[in-house]
C-alpha cells in the first residue's frame, strides 16, 4: 500500500467520523492495520498534517486536529473570500459547457436532497466547489481551496450538527443562476451568506473522544 492510499483512508475516516477530532492515532496500530512499515505511515501522516488534518508532536504523539471556533470562523472567511474571486474570474471566462456542467451538478444535488440520502449530498455540496473553483485552471489555487476544503471537511466531522439540505443546495443553485445571468456581486453575496448558514448549523461544544480502534476501523493487515 503507497503512502497516499494510507493518506486518503485515515482522511476518509476523519470525514466519516470514524477518527473524531482529538483522537489519537497510533503509528504502530496503523503500521500494522495496513501491513506496511511506520517510516510509509510516518510519511502520510506528515502529510495530513501539512493540510492541517492530525497534529504531531515533538514526541511524535499524532492526533486529529481539533479546530477551535476561532479558526472554523476564519477558515470558512478564506474559503468564501478565494471563492468569491473565483467567481469574478469565471464571470468573464466560463464556457457554456462548464457551466453546463455546474446546472447538472446541482440537479444532483437537489435530487439527493429530495432523496433523503444527506451523505451523498454532503458530498455532492463539497465537490460543487471544487467544480467551480477547478475552472479557474489555475493549479495553485485548485490546490490552496482544495486543502481549505478538507480542513472543512475536518469541522464538518467535529461540529455539525442539523442542515438545512434543501436551503443550502438552494444556495448552490442561486449561485450558478446569478453567474449564469452575469450578476457577479449577487453570486459573491449569495456565496458569502451561504457560509454564514453552514457555519450556523455546527454546534460547538468541547469533550474528550472515545478511544480509537485502529484495527477495527481500517482492518487487520
Amino acid at each position: 500500500m503507497k503512502t497516499q492510499e494510507i493518506q486518503d483512508r485515515v482522511f476518509d475516516a476523519i470525514v466519516s467520523r470514524k477518527l473524531v477530532p482529538g483522537a489519537k492515532i497510533n503509528e504502530r496500530e496503523l503500521a500494522d492495520a495496513f501491513g506496511v512499515s511506520r517510516t510509509i505511515v510516518r510519511q502520510a501522516l506528515s502529510r495530513l498534517q501539512q493540510e492541517g488534518l492530525v497534529t504531531i508532536s515533538p514526541k511524535r504523539a499524532t492526533t486529529v486536529s481539533k479546530p477551535t471556533i476561532e479558526e472554523a470562523h476564519q477558515l470558512f472567511d478564506a474559503i468564501a473570500m478565494m471563492e468569491g474571486a473565483a467567481i469574478e474570474r469565471l464571470s468573464k471566462s466560463i464556457s457554456t459547457s462548464q457551466m453546463e456542467r455546474l446546472k447538472q451538478h446541482v440537479k444532483d444535488e437537489h435530487t439527493a436532497s429530495q432523496a433523503g440520502d444527506h451523505e451523498v449530498a454532503n458530498d455532492l455540496a463539497r465537490d460543487f466547489h471544487a467544480l467551480f473553483v477547478g475552472f479557474v485552471d489555475n493549479a495553485l489555487i485548485i490546490k490552496a481551496h482544495s486543502q481549505l476544503l478538507k480542513q472543512q471537511a475536518l469541522i464538518t466531522a467535529l461540529f455539525k450538527t442539523d442542515f438545512d439540505y434543501d436551503c443550502l443546495q438552494g444556495d448552490h443553485m442561486a449561485v450558478v443562476d446569478f453567474l449564469a445571468e452575469g450578476k457577479v456581486q449577487e453570486a459573491k453575496d449569495k456565496l458569502a451568506d451561504h457560509y454564514k448558514l453552514v457555519i450556523r448549523g455546527y454546534q460547538f461544544k468541547n469533550g474528550e473522544p472515545d478511544e480509537v480502534n485502529i484495527p477495527l476501523i481500517f482492518g487487520p493487515a
